[in-house]
């Protein structure tokens, strides 16, 4: 009785392994955090420079991205993104020459 449990639920977590498998979207960002490119495309043509740094933030069950910019003139800045609208919600200056 128990290699029969045992092989029933051995074939149970294959099926349901195999309709992970079949499942498109699996890869795909919630809607929360679908923006990503989007603020990255946005912060760059506020402020063309390397970014230095991507920090993902959970604020009052919203997702945003910090981005950190080395820009133009050696000028650091720190903006921040909503992952949902993809708008930018802040920037401000961090070092400038």
């Amino acid at each position: 009785m128990k290699y029969i449990n045992t092989i029933l639920l051995l074939g149970l977590s294959l099926q349901l392994s195999a309709k992970e498998i079949d499942n498109p979207d699996r890869y795909k960002l919630p809607s929360s955090k679908a923006n990503i490119a989007i603020c990255k495309q946005k912060v760059l043509s506020l402020h063309p420079g390397m970014v230095e740094k991507e920090l993902i933030l959970h604020k009052s069950d919203d997702f945003h991205i910090l981005f950190e910019v080395e820009g133009e003139n050696n000028s650091e800045w720190s903006i921040d993104c909503d992952l949902k609208t993809g708008k930018i919600t802040k920037e401000q200056i961090i070092h400038t020459e």
